[in-house]
């Protein structure tokens, strides 16, 4: 997956383990979750 910039530069590029389900046991929405570090703190997005 490529994420580009509105001018076209690269922003970031790769691919990574996902989930697409509900973010919350209460929704029925499926969503892309992801897991990130930022500064040392996990967070599932």
């Amino acid at each position: 997956m490529v994420l580009l910039f509105s001018n076209g530069d690269y922003f970031a590029t790769g691919a990574i383990p996902y989930a697409y389900r509900p973010a919350t046991e209460g929704e029925t929405t499926n969503r892309i979750i992801i897991r990130a570090e930022i500064q040392a703190f996990q967070l599932e997005l």
